[in-house]
Formats: structure tokens, C-alpha cells, sequence
């Protein structure tokens, strides 16, 4: 395939750029309002000036043409869907907790929510399902209503353990959920979100900080490494805190004509400061250059992390993590300096934005599940080009009653969905040109959040 690589050669690379902002076009997002903000980031040195304000509510203001049919298959085809439950949804039965006094994490119309989200991602009979971070909420090792569904929490061993029950728990249903509507866990392809490790801010010397570790072990214990306790994927950064959690894999045969996932934990939990960051460096960036280095110049290369590099973009209900320097961090300079990076696939902010400065294309993405809709975005591969669809689910919810949860901060009790719209269609050719569309139109003009 290689369209990255046509796509920079020589002056053309210029001219790419230019046309793409020339035909960039803006539209509002579909979002429902929420009481879902997540607290300011203490933990992390603020990274916010490439933010846009919120968008507007209600349904797309025009709609968007969909993508003309191609009579051929494409080669691949995978769907992405980052931050789609950004909650602990899951009936607490199935493991054989004796629920009291109706506190549980599900009821009748989460479980037809689900049925209705996951059944129309099961509907593209994708080759891949691709996930860039907060699968759950993750407030775990704390137990608002003293029930001891997870165990006791007292002391802070007791804590690590609640928190591996509970991330036992969730993905376990996480991945049933693909599995009950016919997707099999094997082509499922997470990354770790701030969610996986607690959710931000990550406070110098408090629990959340000291659990990292145990946070991402019981992740990758859900979706690295195998049963035998064996690495599902080879090619990762060996020797470093990130062994388990970053990974690069081939979606099809190996090759010049296959598509290659890079999938990076962009969260460095430093011994120096206790803290948390959202950057890349050291040996786990050298790891990076190397799958890259090595990727065939013809290859389609998608990486996807939790938080975006470049800015602005839309937000809602986020507190807003970038990557550390954006643009000019290390991470994306290798990236789109690379030259084999068509796609950088983000979480974070639950909106649609995407951006592009030489090179790569992000798209940030992504829904809350309980409080705004959800959405996604479906790609498939050409010979030729890189087709993206975004997709949104709006819902509609009830805060009269709330779901239990293991912290204070509850879903709302009653969800109903809508069927999906089409809100933005985005293409990347192999001549250097890109065109797009309503919620993916190319470098919207976006004021910046000072």
C-alpha cells in the first residue's frame, strides 16, 4: 500500500499540506450533555493549550454523504472505538457476587444498549476491532458503599488486591461483550487509557500513583498476555516498564501490501517524581523508532495511543490529556517524521477531530458510553487509499436512579439508544491527497484553550 510513503515524496509533501487545509471542512459534533467532567490533572504537567472549546448538543446540523460504494473488497477493514464505556458495566452475578439491595453495575437497559452498540459493530464483520484506552472508569481499590463485592479495602495491600478483582471483573465482560455478538477476543486490540490506571489525577504519593503498576499488570494479564502466561505479541519493548503494555503486530501477512498496528501505552509512571506523564521516551521511544525503522516503506502503518499530540481538537467531558509537547514531542516527530505512519488513532477527549501537519493523519475519538453516546470509526483499506467513516450513537439518559459503582461517581441508572448516524468520512489517497468530510474534515479552524 504505502500511501504515506507516495504522499511524501519530494516537494509534493508541501503541497499535500497546503491542500489539505485548503479543504478542510468544519462541522458541530452530536453530543448530549453529562455531569461527567473529570477532575483537574494534578498529577500531570498540564497540557492543554491545544484544546477546543465544547461542542454544541443535538444532532448532526446538515447531513453527511456517504462514501461512494466501491464494487471491490477492500483489503482490511477495522472498526475503532476509544473510550466507548469510560464505566464499569458489567452484572456482577455473572461472577457469583450476591447482589444487595439492587446495587449492581448493570440492569435491562444497559444490557439493550449493549446489545444495540455491540451488535452494529459486529454488523462490518471487520477484521479488527481496535481500541485506544478507557475501556472502564477504573476507580478501583475503594468501595463507596462498603459492600466487599471486590473485597475489603482498609489497608493498601487489600486495596491492590480490590483492584485486581475489579479489573478481572470488567474486562472479563468487556470481552464477552464482543464474544456474546460474535467477535472474537483475538481480533480485539486494546491500549491503556488513563482509565486503565485509575483515571487522573495521579496525586504525588497517593494510592493511584503507587497502583500503577498493579493496574497495568491486570490489564495486560486481560489483553497482552496469554492464558499460559506467554505474550500474545512478540514485537514490544522488552526490558522495559512497557513490556506488557506496548505492543506492534501485523493485521494481515507481513509485508509491503499488509497493515501494520502499533499500539503504545503513552503513560510513564516516573520513579522521580511518583507522578504520571503522557510522553514517550528512553528505551520504550527507541523501541518505537525501531518497529517503524523497520516497517516496509509500502506498508500501511496505524498507531494508536490514548491521548492526541496535536491540537486543537474537540473535547467533551475530558479533562483534556495531550501528549507532552505535541508536536514537537519526540513521539510524534518519530512518528510522522518516519514517513511510514499513515494513521495515529486517539482517545481521550470523546469528540471528532482530526489533524494532520505533514504527514500522518489523527484522528481523536471516541463517546461516553453512560452520560453522551458513544461513537466510532470504521476504516477500510485500498490498494489505493485509506477510507474512514465516523460514526455516532446519541443516547438518552436517566439520573433519577444510578448503577452501583465502586466509587462515589456513578452512571446514570437508565440508558436508551438510538441507531447510528453517520457524522464525517475522511480519505487518504495514494496521489497525496486528502479529502474529508463533516466531523473528520481535515485541521478544522478550532479556537485554542488557553
Amino acid at each position: 500500500m504505502g500511501l504515506l510513503e507516495r504522499r511524501r515524496r519530494g516537494p509534493l509533501l508541501a503541497a499535500v499540506a497546503a491542500l489539505a487545509l485548503a479543504a478542510t471542512v468544519v462541522a458541530g459534533l452530536t453530543l448530549t450533555g453529562s455531569d461527567d467532567r473529570a477532575a483537574p490533572d494534578r498529577g500531570v504537567r498540564p497540557q492543554r493549550p491545544a484544546v477546543a472549546d465544547p461542542p454544541t448538543s443535538g444532532p448532526p446540523s446538515s447531513p453527511v454523504e456517504p462514501l461512494p460504494v466501491d464494487p471491490a473488497d477492500p483489503m482490511f477493514t477495522f472498526v475503532s472505538s476509544p473510550d466507548m464505556f469510560n464505566a464499569d458495566i458489567g452484572d456482577l452475578r455473572t461472577a457469583g457476587i450476591r447482589v444487595r439491595d439492587g446495587r449492581n453495575s448493570w440492569n435491562p437497559s444497559y444490557a439493550r444498549a449493549v446489545d444495540r452498540v455491540f451488535g452494529t459493530l459486529a454488523s462490518y464483520d471487520a477484521d479488527a476491532y481496535l481500541v485506544a484506552g478507557d475501556l472502564v472508569e477504573g476507580h478501583w481499590g475503594q468501595d463507596a458503599d462498603r459492600t466487599g463485592y471486590f473485597g475489603p479495602t482498609r489497608t493498601e495491600s487489600q486495596k491492590l488486591r480490590a483492584v485486581t478483582r475489579a479489573g478481572d471483573f470488567y474486562y472479563g465482560r468487556y470481552r464477552q461483550y464482543f464474544r456474546d455478538v460474535g467477535i472474537a477476543p483475538s481480533s480485539l486490540y486494546a491500549a491503556v487509557g488513563d482509565h486503565e490506571i485509575g483515571d487522573n489525577p495521579w496525586r504525588r504519593g497517593g494510592f493511584k500513583a503507587r497502583a500503577v503498576d498493579t493496574y497495568k499488570d491486570v490489564w495486560a494479564r486481560n489483553f497482552t498476555t496469554t492464558a499460559s502466561g506467554g505474550h500474545r505479541f512478540p514485537d514490544r519493548p522488552v526490558g522495559t516498564p512497557y513490556e506488557d503494555t506496548s505492543y506492534a503486530t501485523w493485521l494481515t501477512p507481513p509485508g509491503p501490501d499488509g497493515v501494520l498496528l502499533v499500539t503504545v501505552d503513552v503513560f510513564r509512571h516516573g520513579s522521580d517524581d511518583n507522578g504520571v506523564s503522557a510522553r514517550v521516551d528512553g528505551r520504550h521511544l527507541a523501541w518505537f523508532r525501531g518497529v517503524l525503522d523497520a516497517a516496509p516503506a509500502e506498508a500501511t502503518v496505524i498507531v494508536q495511543g490514548h491521548t492526541p499530540a496535536l491540537g486543537p481538537v474537540r473535547f467533551s467531558g475530558s479533562s483534556r490529556l495531550m501528549v507532552e509537547d505535541g508536536a514537537r514531542s519526540p513521539f510524534w516527530r518519530a512518528m510522522d517524521g518516519s514517513g511510514k505512519v499513515d494513521l495515529y488513532l486517539a482517545g481521550e477527549v470523546h469528540a471528532q477531530t482530526a489533524r494532520q501537519v505533514r504527514g500522518t493523519v489523527q484522528v481523536s475519538h471516541g463517546g461516553l458510553f453512560a452520560f453522551r453516546g458513544t461513537a466510532y470509526v470504521v476504516g477500510r483499506v485500498y490498494p489505493d487509499r485509506v477510507e474512514l467513516e465516523s460514526h455516532w450513537f446519541d443516547n438518552t439518559y436517566s439520573t433519577r436512579n444510578r448503577l452501583w459503582a465502586t466509587s462515589s461517581k456513578r452512571p446514570p441508572g437508565a440508558v436508551s439508544y438510538a441507531p447510528e448516524v453517520l457524522t464525517g468520512t475522511l480519505v487518504l489517497h495514494d496521489d497525496g491527497t486528502v479529502t474529508s468530510s463533516g466531523e473528520l474534515g481535515l485541521n478544522p479552524d478550532l479556537p485554542a484553550q488557553p
